[in-house]
C-alpha cells in the first residue's frame, strides 16, 4: 500500500521511510549514562540499567554495532559491574551462587580462562584414555582434583 498523498514521514531520511529512533547522538548520551550507572556501588547488573529504559537488553549489541562510543562504554560498564559484584561477594553482601552463574558475562578474563580449562581437561582425557590400568585411574583422579582446585582458586 502506498503512502498517502503528501506524506512527510520520510523527509530527510532517504534510505527508508522510518527515521531511526536511536541515532548516534542518543547512543553517546546513553553511553555516558551507562558509565555513570556502572560507577555506582550498588550497580550489580546491566538489567538494572536497561529496565527503566524503553529498549531491552537484546538491543545493546545492536547499539554496539552502530556506535563505537557505546560499545566501548558497554565493555567498561561490564568490567565495572563485575568488579562491584566481586567486591560484594567478598564483603558477604552478595550471594556467591548468583555471582558465579553470571560471572562470565561481566568478567571476560574469567570467561577465557574457563574456556582454556575446558580445552586442557579434554586434552588430558584424550591423552590418558587409552591406558586404563588402576594406576591410570588414580592419575586421572589426581588430575581432575588438580583442575577442580585450580577452578576454585580462580
Amino acid at each position: 500500500m502506498a503512502a498517502p498523498k503528501g506524506n512527510q514521514y520520510a523527509v530527510g531520511n532517504p534510505n527508508s521511510g522510518r527515521p531511526p529512533k536511536y541515532d548516534e547522538a542518543y547512543l553517546e548520551i546513553e553511553a555516558a549514562d551507562l558509565l555513570s550507572f556502572a560507577d555506582k556501588e550498588d550497580s550489580t547488573s546491566i538489567y538494572q540499567f536497561v529496565n527503566p529504559k524503553e529498549y531491552n537488553v537484546d538491543q545493546l549489541t545492536d547499539f554496539c554495532k552502530r556506535s563505537e562510543v557505546f560499545c566501548h562504554a558497554l565493555k567498561k560498564a561490564k568490567a565495572r559491574i563485575g568488579y562491584n559484584r566481586e567486591k560484594k561477594v567478598h564483603e558477604n553482601k552478595f550471594n556467591y551462587g548468583i555471582q558465579q552463574r553470571a560471572a562470565g558475562i561481566y568478567d571476560s578474563l574469567l570467561h577465557d580462562y574457563e574456556d582454556s580449562l575446558k580445552v586442557r581437561e579434554a586434552e588430558l582425557k584424550r591423552s590418558i584414555q587409552p591406558e586404563l590400568s588402576p594406576e591410570s585411574l588414580v592419575q586421572i583422579a589426581a588430575v581432575m582434583d588438580q583442575i577442580q582446585t585450580t577452578r576454585q582458586k580462580a
